[in-house]
């Protein structure tokens, strides 16, 4: 992850459904043009504020010379479907190696549909189900089905993955 790294960037987005996300944003000062501190500082924002340690980034002060990961970190709250991150210098050019988005304890959105003819679930009986799950990235989720607190996991069930 920190073999490359972008430089010169004025911002970054990502389409995320809404909701709390930990960001994780990557560094090491790699460039042989930085030798010392103050030569390469800026400031990252999400959601057009920002958090905590994330002003005046000095990646060779902080992370104590060239080659050498720092990674900072910020929980950020998106209520309008895409992440943006903002980069400005005070020094040098921003830079950044890596950006991880991960969602914080939000479980698959999952819409599940009744069988049209409004059938019950009778022992010995079968039912159809669908469902369509999609975790907060935006991939097909694993999806686990309960009746009666029972997991039925191991039954004959079949899961086809809808994707949008």
């Amino acid at each position: 992850i920190y073999q490359t790294e972008r430089y010169g960037m004025t911002s970054y987005r990502a389409y995320v459904p809404d909701g709390s996300y930990t960001v994780n944003l990557h560094f090491a000062e790699t460039w042989t043009g930085i030798s010392s501190a103050g030569q390469r500082v800026f400031t990252v924002t999400a959601e057009g504020v920002s958090p905590a340690g994330w002003a005046n980034i000095d990646v060779f002060a902080e992370a104590g010379g060239r080659n050498v990961a720092l990674v900072k970190t910020a929980t950020v709250s998106v209520a309008d479907g895409q992440l943006d991150l903002g980069f400005v210098a005070s020094a040098g050019q921003p830079m950044v190696n890596g950006i991880e988005i991960l969602p914080v304890n939000q479980p698959p959105s999952v819409t599940l549909t009744a069988p049209a003819n409004g059938a019950t679930l009778i022992e010995g009986s079968t039912v159809d189900l669908q469902a369509v799950a999609t975790d907060p990235d935006g991939s097909v989720a694993v999806v686990s089905f309960f009746v009666g607190g029972v997991s039925l996991i191991g039954e004959d069930l079949f899961f086809a993955p809808i994707r949008r």
